[in-house]
């Protein structure tokens, strides 16, 4: 019969697997979504020609939206787009200012939104007209024709940016799903294989072990955020996490206190014990008396480990573990053949 820590993990397994494959999918469903930019983005710009500008009734339903525009003259008008932001206490700033160009393409002129400066050639976007652009610029030329085109390039900004982050986060969330999705399938078929299987290996009889914590997980001594700690062990879980640490291992943990203001007004606090061992750690947040709570078991079960957050602590463990949890094992032991003697 399978053992009870073996069915954690499958099931803690499984769920990943499950959540993985669903990344997998929104980001497949988001490349469709996406698809006339990703086709912009690849196969463009496009070179538009006069009549394919003059056939566009609707520009934001248009495909070739990343176009290349050569005319055969260009004006300024004069006119500015200024970009500006608004702060939260009410003071707006100019983020950005740029010309607005127009470039004769046919019997027309395209506005063109640029920082660049007056050329007969600009790649960028198609986009809407701005309504106060729209009724800056004349509609009608002396034959009675239109004399702009009703939407402008804008060229202010590089098009392929937004698509170089969105395939950037992409690229990690798919290597991450897929990472995911190794390590689950393999925890799925041997579960002997987890890093927690492997550290309980050297607690004893696994089979033992199992029930023990089965057992005391049935009146948990405390509770804090998605952990329990028992008489002998801190076992923490979520839907996509499981582990299991003992509490005579425990190499360093300390209380952590988190205050909040807004505008400078305190607003609260926020307590959680945060435990090191040698292999991993636990941030476990609650209430403060659950919280002091949890560090006196602790210091009960294993008074040789170190209590109290200290900057030069931190120091030392952060950069020399080893020595820290030789030191803290030597503690142990020394401990322990005290009470024997």
């Amino acid at each position: 019969m399978e053992s009870w820590i073996f069915k954690k993990i499958r099931n803690t397994s499984r769920t990943r697997l499950v959540a993985c494959c669903g990344i997998i999918i929104v980001a497949l469903l988001a490349c469709v979504a996406n698809r006339v930019y990703l086709v912009n983005f690849f196969a463009g710009p496009h070179l538009q020609k006069p009549e394919e500008l003059a056939a566009i009734s609707d520009v934001t339903a248009y495909d070739k939206r990343f176009a290349r525009i050569v005319g055969t003259d260009v004006i300024n008008t004069g006119m500015r787009e200024v970009v500006t932001s608004r702060s939260k206490s009410g003071v707006e700033t100019t983020e950005a200012e740029y010309s607005i160009y127009a470039v004769k393409v046919g019997d027309r002129y395209l506005p063109i939104i640029s920082d660049s400066g007056s050329h007969l050639q600009y790649n960028g976007e198609l986009v809407t007209m701005p309504r106060e652009l729209s009724v800056e610029l004349p509609t009608t030329a002396a034959e009675g024709k239109p004399a702009f085109y009703p939407f402008v390039l804008d060229s202010s900004k590089n098009y392929r940016t937004p698509g170089y982050w969105g395939l950037g986060a992409l690229a990690l969330a798919l290597a991450a799903a897929a990472y995911g999705i190794s390590k689950a399938r393999g925890y799925l078929r041997d579960p002997s294989s987890h890093p927690l299987i492997q550290r309980m290996n050297a607690w004893g009889k696994l089979t033992d072990i199992s029930h023990q914590i089965e057992r005391e997980l049935r009146n948990p001594r405390i509770k804090l955020s998605g952990a329990k700690l028992t008489e002998n062990y801190v076992i923490k879980q979520s839907l996509f996490h499981f582990d299991v640490a003992r509490h005579e291992d425990l190499v360093w943990a300390y209380k952590s206190v988190t205050r909040h203001s807004y505008n400078f007004i305190p607003t609260g606090k926020t307590y959680a014990a945060i435990f090191h061992w040698n292999d991993t750690h636990f941030t476990l947040s609650g209430k403060e008396k659950h919280v002091d709570a949890a560090l006196d078991l602790c210091a009960q079960q294993a008074p040789w480990a170190m209590f109290g957050y200290d900057a030069d602590l931190e120091k030392e463990f952060g950069k020399r573990k080893h020595e820290f949890t030789s030191m803290v094992s030597q503690r142990r032991q020394d401990t322990l053949a005290s009470a024997a003697a």
